[in-house]
């Protein structure tokens, strides 16, 4: 894949991810859950759209090679994610999908720690 193809497949996913958490399915799973995940679940909505932010502004010369070296684990985590959100009932699942693909996103765009 070229790297402007893996940028394009990176910032489809977590767009889809973002719209999945912004979805009434995904709220009314985390009613059920306790006050730590729902705050983890928060913090990575935040991250998220700092992530999509973030690589959309980035220029594709800048982060040509980060891209081509990290192909294979954006593309195994981007298919990880998309299987978690297909069961928005799995919170915890979905939170670590999100954890897994954010720290690879991570090695190719710097990405706030801690939100």
């Amino acid at each position: 894949m070229n790297p402007s193809d893996i940028q394009a497949m990176t910032l489809k996913q977590l767009r889809a991810t973002r719209k999945a958490m912004f979805s009434a399915q995904w709220m009314l799973s985390l009613q059920g859950a306790d006050a730590a995940t729902q705050s983890d679940a928060a913090h990575q909505m935040l991250a998220v759209n700092h992530a999509i932010v973030t690589l959309e502004n980035k220029q594709l010369s800048d982060i040509r090679d980060q891209l081509i070296a990290n192909e294979a684990a954006l593309t195994t985590g981007a298919q990880y994610l998309s299987q978690a959100l297909a069961d928005l009932g799995k919170v915890k699942n979905v939170l670590n999908a999100i954890t897994g693909f954010l720290g690879v996103v991570g090695k190719v765009v710097p990405l706030l720690v801690g939100l």
